[in-house]
């Protein structure tokens, strides 16, 4: 499984239980994430690749806030996909 598919598997598990608008802010976040690792399998990304994702968006001057809720996303995402068991461990 890609991060594309796993993002679109955690938005449908998510679908009611959060609201509409919580679901566009974690395709937002989770998007952004996938378009910078490209299309690897979810099983590839590790802490380092998260680690340069974070500073990536540091360097796009993103605001602390900001990058606090994308990592706030992919901790709830790489949690939400540990729990299903589409990976071994979180690299979050």
């Amino acid at each position: 499984m890609n991060i594309d598919q796993a993002v679109e598997g955690f938005l449908e598990a998510q679908a009611g239980d959060v609201s509409v608008t919580t679901r566009k802010w974690y395709r937002g976040r989770l998007s952004a994430f996938a378009v910078f690792a490209g299309d690897i399998p979810i099983t590839d990304v590790t802490p380092i690749v998260l680690r340069s994702y974070r500073a990536a968006l540091v360097d796009r001057g993103l605001s602390p806030h900001s990058v606090q809720g994308h990592q706030r996303a992919l901790r709830r995402f790489f949690r939400r996909l540990l729990t299903a068991g589409a990976i071994d461990a979180n690299p979050a």
